[in-house]
């Protein structure tokens, strides 16, 4: 396989000096070598900004950035702006990779005419300490899909944060020609993922766990708070918008409409509703939800009765009840 073609993986880094020097050197040690490392040093207070320093000075691959903290998306984005390669791959730096994940992605890509190509995560614990397998419960299996395909079937199948997390896959760069990351939001990659796949007339699966997901306290999936529910409950809205923009698909509009409606549920549970610090945020979340809950309902070829038994639930009427008496509170 010819390496003429350059790979840019952008690294995201901050407070993770305990991970670094580990995800950096499973990065240099592809067996596809053609590749360079943006380091986005986004201003982590710790010794992240000299590590990446240091591994510049060793291999010329290397370029570091070091910026203003601004968050995840911030550093994935200044990553993009700077990337000189044909294609790009993200790696968290908490995070390592198997030493042929370039090159299995890569030709994946390249003998499928794809636009992006994807492989299976495994969970691992503190670096290399062993977990629980979830090898067969991994859903990507090894084909050739197409973004709509994975829009309208996959993502409403069990596991679906493997098709919609920015790493764990490989991407024509011109895909991020306009698209970039939400500032300030966690998942980030869910307000992403819709503009992401709707480009893709082909996606390159292969069945292999090469991306390894380390699970420890400071993850920010381990860290339960309100307004990562939020976020990902306006990540949903948003999706939702996009399929009946895009696709005229009310089934899907629906379907998402359900998915966020547990996250505007567990939000509301985070906190004493009398001293909710997103009030105000939740209000109009659930006034958006309603208003798409009902332009949907009016589009769709079933009944009243048979859709809210299939896609309202009790949290559904929870969040619409809840909805009237935020209105109620406001007009008073």
């Amino acid at each position: 396989m010819r390496e003429d073609e350059q790979i840019s993986v952008i690294v995201p880094v901050y407070k993770t000096e305990r991970y670094l020097r580990y995800c950096i050197d499973s990065i240099l040690s592809q067996t596809y070598t053609n590749i360079e490392v943006i380091l986005v040093e986004d201003g982590s207070p710790d010794e992240c900004g000299r590590i990446c320093d240091e591994y510049g000075k060793l291999d010329a691959r290397i370029r570091v950035i070091h910026k203003k903290n601004g968050g995840l998306s911030s550093a994935r984005n200044a990553g993009i702006d700077m990337a000189a390669g044909r294609y790009l791959m993200f790696v968290d730096s908490d995070d390592f990779i198997a030493a042929d994940m370039c090159r299995k992605l890569y030709e994946a890509l390249i003998e499928a005419d794809a636009e992006m190509s994807i492989c299976n995560f495994e969970y691992v614990g503190e670096l290399t300490e062993e977990m629980e397998s979830y090898h067969d419960r991994q859903p990507i299996k090894t084909e050739v899909v197409t973004g709509r395909e994975v829009l309208e079937t996959k993502l409403f199948e069990k596991q679906i944060w493997y098709w919609t997390v920015a790493f764990g896959k490989l991407y024509r760069k011109e895909m991020f020609q306009v698209l970039r990351f939400p500032f300030g939001k966690y998942h980030e990659d869910e307000f992403a993922a819709f503009g992401i796949l709707k480009q893709c007339r082909r996606i390159a699966c292969i069945s292999d766990a090469c991306y390894y997901y380390v699970q420890h306290e400071g993850s920010i999936m381990r860290t339960q708070a309100a307004g990562r529910y939020l976020d990902r409950a306006e990540a949903y809205l948003r999706r939702s918008e996009d399929y009946l923009k895009v696709y005229s698909n009310f089934r899907c509009a629906g379907a998402v409409l359900e998915q966020g409606v547990n996250d505007l549920y567990y939000a509301y549970r985070c906190a004493d509703r009398d001293q909710y610090p997103n009030k105000e945020r939740m209000r109009k979340l659930c006034v958006e939800y309603r208003k798409m809950f009902w332009g949907v309902l009016q589009h769709h070829q079933i009944s009243l009765k048979r859709w809210l038994i299939r896609y309202a639930d009790f949290k559904t009427c929870f969040m619409l009840r809840y909805c009237r008496e935020l209105l109620r509170e406001k007009k008073s």
